[in-house]
């Protein structure tokens, strides 16, 4: 069997590889890695504002939800979330039940405890609570 190299035929016992050290440039190969990792960021930051882009208009044809053609979901969640302003719920309570109902700061989920227990009432710390309208875009793609 022969190898043809630089346009000539060899037989394999004919043939020579000459080898040569390589020396790797250390500050050379983290300059090329830092260019990918910035180039990797500006395409997701630019992929991140396609994205919300796209997201409000869909949300701006007011459509509840499609299904594409390949079983993928994309519908709007609408939801509320709410939050604590500490400081009015600190004036609302009693030291001790403020203490309850808070760790560093108000904690809703301990809040909704003292409620679901009738150790207060939702009007009594209604002042301290936001609730926030929130509409998200799922997007639901089927196994693969």
């Amino acid at each position: 069997m022969g190898y043809v190299v630089n346009g000539r035929r060899h037989n394999v016992e004919q043939l020579h590889i000459p080898t040569t050290n390589i020396t790797v440039n250390a500050d050379k190969v983290a300059e090329r890695l830092a260019i990918t990792v910035v180039e990797a960021r500006t395409a997701l930051a630019d992929a991140k504002a396609a994205v919300e882009a796209a997201e409000r208009a869909f949300k701006a044809t007011g459509t509840e939800s499609v299904l594409l053609q390949d079983g993928t979901k994309v519908a709007l969640v609408k939801q509320q979330r709410r939050s604590l302003d500490t400081a009015t719920l600190k004036g609302l309570l009693a030291k001790g039940r403020f203490q309850r109902v808070s760790r560093r700061v108000a904690d809703m989920a301990l809040v909704d405890g003292e409620i679901a227990a009738g150790r207060m009432t939702a009007d009594e710390v209604a002042e301290a609570i936001t609730v926030k309208d929130v509409v998200a875009l799922k997007v639901t793609q089927p196994k693969r």
